[in-house]
């Protein structure tokens, strides 16, 4: 069928490969940052690694008293989440840019098997 259509431009439906694999890497980390957000909250921590606005909410409602976990949890994660995003950018900044995604993505994997 596509030398039948050789003349014809591309179809809009099937996106160019580079285009799949860019869209693949973020639904992938969404999928697995949403896993550990329901595991964590459910299971072991009341607080969300992942989703931040959702420890704004937990310690506003912590403050007095309403909250279904102590303030210091989500303040705790809101703390760890900036340290992490502070220590990425300051690897980012010394990895070459070809082998920033590889390195950054291993290192993101290693710590959710952590």
């Amino acid at each position: 069928m596509a030398a039948e259509r050789r003349g014809a431009p591309p179809d809009p439906v099937d996106p160019p490969p580079r285009l799949a694999t860019a869209v693949a890497v973020p639904v992938a980390l969404a999928v697995a940052a949403g896993f550990v957000d329901s595991v964590s909250f459910l299971h072991h921590f009341g607080v969300f690694p992942a989703n931040q606005s959702g420890n704004a909410v937990l310690l506003g409602m912590a403050l007095p008293g309403a909250g279904p976990t102590p303030a210091w949890t989500a303040a705790t994660a809101m703390v760890g989440f900036a340290l992490g995003a502070a220590g990425a950018w300051w690897l980012a900044r010394r990895l070459p840019p070809e082998r920033r995604p590889l390195v950054l993505l291993g290192v993101e994997l290693g710590l959710l098997v952590v």
